[in-house]
């Protein structure tokens, strides 16, 4: 068999498993009230300014920088329903996923080998991020920047600087925050350049050093004229200070070896430290040698730092570390380089780690989370939602019951009900976090099992309760204590299930008033055949 068909039917065979990967069920708490947001802009025609979500404070400062993806994503919703939603979000992972690939093979000429690695690589970092969220097209804009990244400053030339442009226009209307993290990284090319050229270095980004600044123009200017991308980005930068503590995935790279249960935990907590020690050791090499920046460019270090730096910040970025190895790899010393081994050697290491990456990316996304293949297979041509995570039952009482007020509840079921009956609600929380940090204190404490779970703790939890003036109480079990009778003059019971209850807050205007319409509609039900006469 030729090394070329070999390498297609691997590549094929893989990207294959990667489709059923990316077919993951609707499992994430954020898609809805992003849904929910694209379809309150394209009805007001505008993008908000405020907290068109929050039962406390209307006014509070909001500012989207995801508002493109919004958009599209209710207009996905309005066209085909979150089936078509979860086929788009499948998409736009495999092409994120084959660009990388064509990039490092096509455009980078990188060995099928290694090619394979550092995609397996990139399929096991990026894992954790396979859900129907705006930071997928993060995942594709990098994958389309990365080859003008790694070929550096020399190489940027009139076609990579309207490829920069396009990009960063439509990636910052599409999510500003990862745009923006991609600016940082790759300002270092411009910076690197300059720094060669006032060492007079030879190297040839010191002479490319106006294309390097140009080019990185090109990019960041479009994202500055974005709608939102200055302010969303402060906006969230805000919010982080509030909610940071509360949201997991804020936590650093390392988060993940805290909550290992695969292998694949273990290889995205491990992974930016190693990327980390790869650039220590090319740092080395080029302290060592005599002429620093010709052995190893400025801008290489400086990218690599950059890379090394945002995989470690956050479980949410640890998926560039794969881009780090890409650009380390060539610039490693000797010993480390497999460029320099035996090719029977680096070829057997090369299929060894290919093989572990593919078992452990299989053994996360099919054993883990499904069984076995049969039922992974079921699960991605089946329905597109997880309908455990959801209060689905909730929802439908208070959209038939025509509820119109505020809603106390988790953040996790706060964007599934914005959903279903925004504008006519509200919710406390959301994903989005944007609330104080006495609120995401307060949530936490409810949503630890093993904290208020006493009756004596029943007063405690009421009053939480009552320092957030809301209509009604929408939660999962248990709601109060078990063995807690909560105040009847203050709280009514109009709807459970197994995944949770409606609570009026007698307290409340609002609350009461709904009580009393749930009580006359149930007073003008038909009484079931078999049930004795009112």
């Amino acid at each position: 068999m030729s090394p070329r068909l070999l390498e297609t039917l691997a590549v094929a065979s893989f990207f294959a498993l990667l489709a059923l990967y990316t077919a993951r069920v609707i499992w994430d708490i954020d898609l809805f009230w992003h849904i929910a947001a694209g379809r309150d802009f394209v009805r007001e025609g505008r993008i908000a300014h405020t907290d068109i979500f929050g039962a406390l404070d209307p006014d509070r400062v909001w500012v989207s920088f995801q508002w493109g993806y919004e958009v599209l994503v209710h207009l996905l919703d309005q066209a085909g329903g979150l089936q078509l939603v979860r086929a788009v979000h499948t998409a736009v992972m495999l092409t994120a996923f084959a660009l990388f690939y064509w990039g490092l093979r096509g455009r980078l000429r990188v060995g099928p080998i290694a090619s394979f690695v550092l995609l397996a690589l990139l399929v096991v970092l990026f894992e954790d991020r396979i859900r129907n969220r705006p930071h997928v097209f993060n995942l594709l804009g990098w994958a389309v920047m990365f080859p003008w990244l790694l070929r550096g400053p020399a190489a940027l030339d009139r076609r990579s600087m309207l490829g920069a442009a396009l990009t960063l226009g439509v990636w910052a209307n599409l999510h500003a925050g990862g745009a923006l993290l991609f600016l940082v990284a790759a300002a270092t090319l411009p910076a690197g350049a300059v720094l060669a050229r006032l060492l007079r270095s030879e190297d040839p980004a010191a002479r490319a050093w106006p294309r390097a600044v140009i080019w990185w123009l090109c990019a960041l200017l479009p994202a500055l004229f974005s709608p939102g991308f200055v302010r969303g980005n402060i906006q969230a930068a805000v919010m982080l200070e509030g909610t940071e503590q509360a949201i997991g995935e804020w936590w650093p790279a390392w988060h993940f070896l805290a909550i290992a249960t695969t292998a694949g935990h273990v290889v995205c907590g491990l992974a930016p430290s190693v990327v980390g020690a790869l650039w220590l050791a090319v740092l080395a090499r080029g302290v060592a040698a005599r002429d620093r920046l010709r052995s190893v460019p400025a801008w290489v270090l400086l990218l690599g730092l950059a890379l090394v730096v945002l995989s470690h910040r956050s479980v949410r970025f640890v998926y560039i570390a794969a881009f780090g190895a890409a650009l380390l790899a060539p610039w490693l010393p000797r010993p480390l380089a497999p460029a320099t081994w035996p090719p029977r050697l680096a070829r057997g290491v090369g299929v060894l780690l290919a093989a572990c990456l593919v078992v452990t990316s299989y053994r996360f996304n099919v054993t883990a989370l499904h069984g076995d293949l049969p039922s992974a297979l079921a699960s991605a041509l089946g329905p597109p939602l997880d309908a455990r995570r959801f209060p689905l039952a909730q929802a439908a009482f208070l959209e038939q019951t025509g509820f119109h007020g505020t809603i106390f509840c988790q953040p996790n079921w706060g964007g599934y009900l914005l959903w279903r009956l925004h504008p006519g609600a509200r919710v406390l929380a959301d994903g989005r976090g944007n609330y104080p940090r006495a609120l995401s204190d307060d949530l936490a404490a409810l949503y630890d099992r093993d904290r208020l779970n006493a009756p004596s703790d029943g007063p405690a939890v009421e009053a939480l309760y009552a320092r957030y003036p809301t209509d009604i109480l929408v939660h999962q079990h248990p709601a109060f204590p078990p063995g807690y009778t909560p105040d009847p003059s203050r709280w009514e019971l109009l709807y459970s299930d197994a995944r949770g209850t409606i609570w009026a807050r007698l307290d409340s205007e609002g609350g009461r008033a709904f009580a009393a319409h749930v009580r006359e509609l149930r007073s003008r039900a038909p009484a079931p055949a078999d049930a004795p006469p009112r």
